[in-house]
């Protein structure tokens, strides 16, 4: 029963009034920048690999750094059925929503009923007694995650300023960082009693059996001892953790990601060869695109300089022989460019580099054309670079990418379709097996 979760059934002239709602709300948000810049779920403009690349970038850049790591990964239970009305109206208040507007709001929370139906309209079905919602945002509507995120929006503020807080919606990912093993623990335990303290104060629940802990390392350390908070709080130490769909480890190998890749990648392997004999090849790249593309290209900026990644195009490899009806020794080169579909590589660059286009924020151009900053348009500034997890990083990765890209390219891009439509066309035409071709490349 625990993994239930209440549906709202609302009525077609309600969601016309939540969108009208939700645009207003929007464009306050908006306009008094209210959201806390870790917060990267429910928001336009804001994706999962943002959110990730947020994480995952400032893990290898404190190691480069010289100090100690850990990730604090927290699970709350049932935050968006917890909200509590009085609390989120409090703070609506306090961002600046008041007067009928405030009071339209509180008639949307206030007066709502649900009750248990079990059985469906086949069967006999059996209903419980009505009772009355006290709290929580309506499942399935459009405002519900609106009002979470203002629920939620003063949590990075609690953490210490050494450490790096990742929300998406109720994930809390937090990066602990500081001087030595000692100084590490001593935060972690202050930014977990900082943060229980909060989601008490919030009356959210923190669930302490499903957080997790990881102490990053560059070497393999195989104590997992659960981290103890006080007599009462234990915190399980692991080896690996899921975010938002990847699978991180503490030496930040990403074989366990690989392998997860890997195996989703060759179930679809075995179903392409078992009805390629059936259907067209447009269809069978269809199928490709849906079942192994989606696979390979999400995350791939983060995994894809792995030593292990080469396992991955050894599959794609073998997918295209599939659709194409050749024999295992003979060459799929050619017929990367033959079908529009990158190679494995020419996947991870294109992903990079559209990244360090799309986030120019987060990169340093050696020089500037412009006063302001458009697009990027000259070499990307290379930090120093003291740790090999660090020079694969997607940051570092992405720069370099950048750069070694032909000047005929990188003069597109501030026009960013005609540089997506001309970089596709360039990865496509050299198909490259490895980085190493790619950065071995002479561009005239």
């Amino acid at each position: 029963m625990a993994n239930y979760r209440p549906i709202s059934l609302l009525t077609s002239f309600s969601k016309i009034i939540e969108k009208l709602m939700y645009a207003r709300l929007i464009n306050h948000i908006e306009s008094n920048n209210i959201l806390a810049q870790e917060q990267y779920g429910f928001r336009s403009h804001s994706s999962t690999e943002q959110a990730a690349f947020s994480l995952m970038n400032s893990i290898p850049s404190a190691m480069n750094n010289k100090l100690m790591v850990g990730g604090l990964f927290c699970d709350l239970q049932k935050a968006f059925d917890c909200v509590n009305h009085k609390i989120l109206l409090e703070k609506l208040i306090f961002y600046g929503i008041e007067g009928k507007f405030k009071s339209l709001i509180e008639s949307y929370l206030m007066d709502r009923y649900q009750r248990v139906v079990i059985g469906n309209k086949f069967d006999s079905r059996s209903f419980s007694e009505w009772e009355v919602i006290k709290c929580g945002v309506p499942q399935g509507s459009i405002l519900g995650p609106l009002f979470f995120l203002f629920y939620i929006n003063d949590l990075p503020s609690i953490s210490n300023k050494k450490n790096k807080t990742v929300l998406f919606a109720d994930d809390t990912s937090i990066i602990i960082t500081d001087v030595n093993k000692l100084e590490l623990e001593i935060n972690l335990k202050q930014t977990l009693k900082d943060i229980d303290t909060w989601f008490n104060a919030n009356l959210l629940a923190l669930n302490f059996k499903k957080s997790q802990y990881i102490e990053f390392r560059s070497k393999n350390c195989y104590n997992i001892t659960p981290m103890t908070i006080d007599d009462e709080i234990k915190l399980p130490k692991v080896k690996e953790t899921k975010f938002l769909g990847l699978i991180i480890d503490d030496t930040i190998t990403w074989k366990q990601h690989i392998n997860y890749v890997i195996n989703k990648i060759a179930r679809s392997c075995y179903a392409l060869r078992n009805i390629k004999h059936f259907i067209p090849l447009d269809t069978l790249k269809v199928i490709y695109f849906a079942h192994i593309h989606s696979i390979l290209s999400y995350g791939i900026i983060f995994w894809g300089n792995a030593s292990y990644a080469s396992n991955v195009f050894r599959l794609q490899k073998k997918a295209m022989r599939i659709i194409a009806n050749f024999g295992p020794r003979e060459s799929c080169r050619h017929l990367f460019e033959k079908f529009e579909i990158l190679s494995f590589y020419s996947q991870f660059i294109y992903s990079l580099i559209l990244f360090t286009i799309n986030n120019d924020h987060l990169f340093n151009a050696i020089t500037m054309i412009h006063e302001h900053k458009t697009r990027i348009h000259n070499n990307l500034y290379l930090p120093s670079v003291n740790l090999t997890k660090y020079s694969q990083s997607a940051y570092v990765a992405g720069i370099k990418a950048f750069n070694h890209l032909p000047q005929t390219l990188k003069e597109l891009t501030l026009d960013v379709p005609n540089f997506k439509r001309a970089l596709k066309r360039f990865l496509l035409h050299h198909s490259f097996y490895s980085m190493k071709e790619y950065y071995q490349q002479k561009w005239v």
